[in-house]
């Protein structure tokens, strides 16, 4: 049973306002009105991170991830733009998850306004958990490295650039320990772009991380392999970019056919 914290509560301010003063009282009662029109009537006390008394799911330099309930949609994620967040709205986000939404590498849009994204709970382990709990298991960490990799170009086709995940750990989850349900989690300062690199922000994580390369046996010539395609990659075309795809599955997996 969700613990449900009422948008009447007197303490939800700490949450949808963060950080809250008490001179902001009558502000956050616009962001309570921008909430219900939304539909949600709750936020849901869970989470590894804590404000107050509430429990969310997490806390960045620009916003707020909580567990929430909908009217409609029961149980989803709540992201909530920080009250002292550089970033005047959230809609940008909202356009990019529009946009990715037929890669099946995002969450579902649900709804948004200036200060609220409404959007599909996923519930998996991030990409550092999944990796050190399957750390002895090399085909499956080779099996997700492939699935990362074709994710990663897919998102590229749609000439999307996120520059989140440079730091792929912390911004990927795998949905219930199912290596074909990778997610994107974080879009905050994601944007449209015709050469959008996030093929090559994932090789360079898999060729930094200590688990990932033991379980790909990458080696310095490799690497170089590697970092001459990417070169590539970066300044061409879909079609060329397709054709380096293939090299580079064949060069990281000794496959023959993609």
């Amino acid at each position: 049973m969700h613990n449900i914290i009422s948008l009447e509560d007197p303490d939800i301010c700490l949450v949808i306002f963060y950080p809250f003063r008490e001179e902001n009282r009558e502000l956050c009662k616009e962001r309570i009105r921008e909430l219900k029109d939304l539909g949600v009537t709750g936020v849901i006390n869970y989470g590894p991170v804590s404000i107050g008394k509430f429990k969310v799911l997490g806390k960045g330099h620009a916003a707020i991830v909580s567990l929430a309930a909908h009217k409609s949609m029961g149980v989803v994620a709540l992201k909530i733009r920080r009250s002292d967040s550089k970033r005047d709205s959230l809609e940008n986000e909202a356009f990019i998850l529009k946009i990715l939404s037929e890669t099946g590498y995002v969450p579902k849009l649900f709804l948004y306004s200036k200060n609220f994204i409404v959007r599909e709970f996923i519930e998996g382990l991030l990409l550092k958990d999944f990796l050190e709990k399957y750390r002895d298991n090399h085909q499956m960490i080779r099996d997700l490295a492939e699935n990362l990799v074709r994710s990663a170009w897919k998102i590229d086709s749609f000439n999307v650039d996120i520059e989140e995940i440079s730091r792929p750990d912390k911004q990927i989850i795998i949905k219930n320990n199912d290596l074909l349900k990778i997610y994107y989690i974080d879009l905050e300062s994601a944007k449209t772009n015709d050469h959008p690199a996030n093929l090559n922000r994932i090789i360079s994580f898999l060729i930094s991380n200590k688990l990932m390369r033991e379980a790909l046996n990458i080696d310095e010539n490799i690497v170089n392999i590697l970092l001459s395609y990417l070169r590539d990659y970066r300044r061409g075309d879909h079609v060329i970019r397709e054709r380096i795809l293939i090299k580079i599955i064949e060069t990281l997996f000794r496959k023959r056919h993609v």
